[in-house]
């Protein structure tokens, strides 16, 4: 069945646009007013070509720069429409879940600081910076997106924390709180630190901490190609789902 589709503004400038699924799977779509930007994630429900129009009407106003669609290989229909009008395939989203009975093994010289401090602050920024530049992150939009992350640190969902080893600065993570499950966010290692382990360390402490809070489960998602693909494979991740990703600018 068709869902209805609803427009749902929050304080923090984000539009999300669903109804169940959006309970259950996250934003059907979600439009971030500050930076220009929509997406529409798991759109396994919509009709193909009368919701498309439907989402296209609706941020034709809003000046965007980029559109992108998660989608399920099943959906086909969906496929063929979003090519016709110009869209084009980027490379593959993966999905991992991990169940929380499971025991997972840290090491105590990795901790966790939830940022808080403003210094803690302006050590993540730093941080945020390095990641962006490595991903080509538009500049203009760096210090935005930062800035918006910290905002939504200590709400009652997201958390984003910096990586000691003992006391060495070795990078972040985030860890955005689903009510019965958690998605670890952004894991980012710098790049003098690479290839000892710090990463799987981080992440595993981050699941512990998810595990702590007592939440059932934990998400994550990364690229077929990623070094993070064959990280949370190891650590016993099991892939649930895989998005083929549509870009429109």
């Amino acid at each position: 069945m068709n869902p209805k589709l609803e427009t749902v503004r929050s304080d923090s400038e984000f539009f999300a646009i669903g109804n169940e699924i959006e309970k259950k799977y996250g934003a059907t779509l979600i439009y971030n007013n500050d930076l220009k930007v929509w997406s529409c994630n798991m759109v396994r429900d919509l009709e193909p070509l009368a919701d498309i129009e439907k989402i296209e009407t609706f941020y034709s106003s809003k000046e965007i720069s980029f559109v992108r669609v998660y989608l399920e290989d099943t959906q086909t229909d969906l496929v063929r429409t979003l090519l016709e009008r110009g869209y084009s395939e980027k490379q593959p989203q993966v999905g991992f879940w991990l169940d929380c009975e499971q025991t997972i093994q840290d090491y105590e010289s990795i901790t966790l600081e939830l940022v808080k401090t403003d210094e803690e602050r302006r050590l993540y920024l730093e941080l945020h910076q390095l990641e962006c530049l490595e991903h080509n992150t538009p500049p203009e939009l760096i210090d935005r997106i930062g800035q918006q992350r910290l905002n939504k640190n200590l709400d009652s969902r997201m958390r984003w924390y910096l990586v000691y080893n003992q006391k060495d600065l070795v990078g972040s993570i985030g860890l955005l709180l689903l009510g019965e499950s958690a998605r670890i966010k952004n894991p980012y290692t710098m790049p003098k630190n690479r290839g000892k382990g710090f990463g799987s360390l981080a992440c595993m402490r981050a699941i512990n901490e998810a595990k702590d809070i007592g939440v059932k489960g934990v998400s994550v998602y990364a690229q077929p190609e990623s070094g993070g693909f064959k990280l949370y494979t190891k650590l016993g991740f099991r892939e649930i789902i895989r998005h083929r990703i549509f870009l429109k600018s």
